[in-house]
């Protein structure tokens, strides 16, 4: 093959080998170019905007995962409300009914009137239908006691109706008074004119000064008695006894009682039928045993009373002491069971 032959041949070779790669690279060109007219819409389904947004109950449960405080929380005096019987969604509507008339007692409805120059009983205020009832019913002048439909103006004392029992004068409920007042059942605490079921306490009258329990004058109870306030009494069948003076008990202890009343205050020895005891702030020390100081003077004390048979060398915080006839002898200097004693005291072994 000549030369010029081998020439062409190699020509003809390398157009058709440009011409191939030219080909491939419209191909790959083609082929990157097909999925970007899609690239939108596939990206769409997956951006956040396309997601559903966490509503905010999902917001507070991710809280769960968070680490608890140390800070503990106290709880709180307020009391747990009552449920209430109100519905927590609105009812079904349902055809109007008529309101109920609330109860009235007879006392809101009978009325006092007077008819043929006697004050009677009637239905109600604009009426002249009398009604023979007994009990305390009222008018514009004020409360009345009325017997089988007729005021009974000599009435005087305590007597009920279904808002209490009242303090009636000459018929006539007397809303000012106040004090301890009789009837059949006993004695009572008045205030207001009302009998005070909840008195409990001391309280005075004119005529003296009374131990209450519920209102009621207790005639059972004799003993020392805490008063509504910060005071104690010697009561004695549910008066308090003013002239009382001495050692007085109660369940909680022997008291030191002056003109009926304890005195806290009272320190020191005082006596009773049963012997003399030793007292601090107004009370009988009776778990106290040794040499102890009343006054000027030291005695020697056994379980709370004063032994006035002891006799001989008794110890206290402060020493060892000559004790003659229950009382320390601070005048006694000598020997004593092998001691030596000055002015009461033990100084040494003799």
């Amino acid at each position: 093959m000549n030369k010029k032959l081998t020439r062409k041949l190699v020509a003809v070779l390398m157009a058709l080998t440009m011409v191939m790669s030219l080909f491939a690279v419209s191909l790959v060109s083609a082929e990157d170019a097909a999925p970007a007219a899609q690239a939108p819409a596939a990206a769409a389904q997956e951006t956040p905007a396309a997601q559903e947004t966490p509503a905010a109950e999902d917001e507070s449960t991710t809280k769960k995962d968070e680490e608890p405080t140390t800070q503990k929380e106290e709880p709180t005096t307020q009391k747990k409300e009552e449920p209430t019987t109100q519905p927590t969604v609105d009812p079904e509507p349902v055809e109007p009914q008529p309101e109920p008339t609330p109860a009235l007692y007879p006392e809101d409805v009978y009325w006092v009137k007077k008819i043929n120059k006697k004050w009677v009983l009637v239905a109600n205020k604009n009426s002249n239908e009398q009604v023979k009832e007994t009990g305390v019913f009222k008018n514009e002048n004020g409360w009345w006691r009325v017997e089988k439909g007729v005021v009974n103006f000599k009435a005087t004392g305590l007597y009920q109706n279904s808002f209490g029992w009242w303090r009636v004068e000459k018929g006539k409920v007397n809303f000012k008074a106040r004090g301890l007042y009789a009837n059949k059942y006993g004695t009572w605490r008045v205030e207001n004119g009302k009998v005070n079921f909840k008195a409990n306490g001391i309280y005075k009258i004119s005529k003296g000064t009374y131990y209450v329990v519920n209102g009621k004058v207790r005639y059972d109870v004799t003993g020392v008695i805490k008063s509504a306030g910060p005071d104690w009494y010697y009561v004695e069948k549910g008066k308090v006894n003013l002239n009382a003076y001495g050692l007085f008990a109660n369940k909680y202890g022997h008291w030191r009682v002056e003109k009926g009343k304890v005195n806290f205050k009272a320190n020191g020895i005082y006596k009773n039928k049963y012997g003399t005891w030793y007292v601090v702030n107004g009370k009988v020390r009776f778990d106290v045993t040794g040499v102890k100081k009343a006054g000027k003077d030291w005695y020697r004390i056994e379980k709370g009373k004063v032994n006035w048979k002891a006799n001989g060398l008794y110890k206290n915080e402060n020493g060892t002491w000559y004790v003659k006839n229950g009382k320390v002898n601070f005048k006694y200097t000598g020997k004593y069971q092998g001691y030596n004693i000055k002015n009461g005291k033990v100084i040494s072994k003799a």
